[in-house]
């Protein structure tokens, strides 16, 4: 699984994505400062990207419209960095228990074989 993470969040989530295994960038890493919503979300989903971001009404609104996507996660309220890691860290271990679960119809993504890191 593969995650974006949104200019308005901080870089840090691309260490926390990665002490769980699995691959993440970040705007500020990819040179795409400025871009319009739409074409972020199209980036995202031709990338087989998992969007992360806070902007919950903008991109609800477009990934409603997507017949299908990788995913995306929203970290609300606009909150501090350091807060924000552990909003994210949550998300992370849901998506564990989830993947766990046998109501997971899907194959889980997979983190590459590591642990889940201590919070």
């Amino acid at each position: 699984m593969r995650f974006l993470i949104d200019e308005c969040l901080t870089v840090q989530l691309v260490a926390v994505a990665t002490d769980y295994g699995y691959e993440a960038h970040h705007f500020a890493h990819l040179d795409m400062a400025g871009q319009k919503d739409w074409d972020i979300a199209r980036h995202a989903q031709e990338n087989d990207f998992v969007f992360v971001t806070n902007n919950a009404a903008d991109f609800r609104a477009l990934y409603a419209t997507q017949e299908l996507h990788p995913g995306f996660v929203i970290l609300i309220p606009n909150v501090r960095a350091d807060l924000q890691r552990r909003l994210f860290t949550g998300a992370l271990e849901q998506l564990v228990v989830t993947c766990s679960s046998r109501k997971f119809r899907r194959p889980c993504p997979s983190n590459a074989g590591h642990g889940r890191p201590a919070i």
